[in-house]
């Protein structure tokens, strides 16, 4: 049995909807930026799939995990499981406490699944980090409050809006660079793990 991982501020990047490096604010974050281990995470979630996105996220997955690598130093290790099962088995095996971070989900579902990760990973002393990460506005940018619900109902109040204010659209952010180190992480015993997927470039 190997020894735990001493690591105050590991980090899993839980990679979604947003299977890219480039322009992923998921990534410019703190606790990305600042961890001492790093892993990235995909679950093929059978709630999610179906056989032909799974070829394709298969894909993009095995192209994401090459450039993963190349800019971290680090794996991206992806499941045929449930992330409220695996990230948690995942967790237990760094020690200490840690993130997980990933972008924030609008779909009640996918929500639901986010409350699970959170209340499981807990007991480890990890916590479930969100950012926001798909819409062509950043939620901050715009002239109501996106998360209480403020935004008008009808299409036409919300151009007015946007376009009195002359909003301009965030440049895209590059990929950045991350403090860790991953001396130590036994990567084999992370892809031993019950579900692993080994990837095919």
């Amino acid at each position: 049995m190997s020894k735990s991982i001493d690591c105050a501020k590991a980090c899993i990047v839980w990679f979604r909807n947003d299977l890219r490096l480039y322009d992923n604010y998921v990534l410019h974050t703190p606790e990305f930026k600042q961890s001492s281990s790093l892993v990235g995470v995909y679950c093929f979630d059978d709630r999610f799939e179906n056989r032909f996105t799974r070829s394709f996220r298969a894909e993009a997955c095995a192209d994401l995990a090459i450039k993963f690598q190349e800019a971290f130093s680090a794996p991206l290790l992806c499941f045929n499981r449930k992330p409220e099962d695996v990230l948690p088995e995942l967790i237990s095996k760094f020690g200490s406490s840690g993130n997980v971070i990933c972008s924030t989900e609008s779909a009640s579902f996918e929500r639901k699944v986010n409350k699970r990760v959170s209340g499981r990973i807990r007991q480890y002393d990890w916590t479930l980090k969100e950012t926001w990460n798909y819409s062509l506005h950043h939620p901050s940018d715009l002239p109501f409050n996106v998360y209480e619900g403020n935004i008008p109902e009808l299409f036409t109040k919300f151009r007015n809006k946007i376009e009195d204010l002359k909003l301009r659209v965030r440049a895209p952010v590059g990929i950045p660079t991350t403090s860790a180190s991953n001396t130590g992480l036994n990567i084999q015993e992370l892809q031993s793990l019950a579900g692993f997927v080994p990837l095919s470039s």
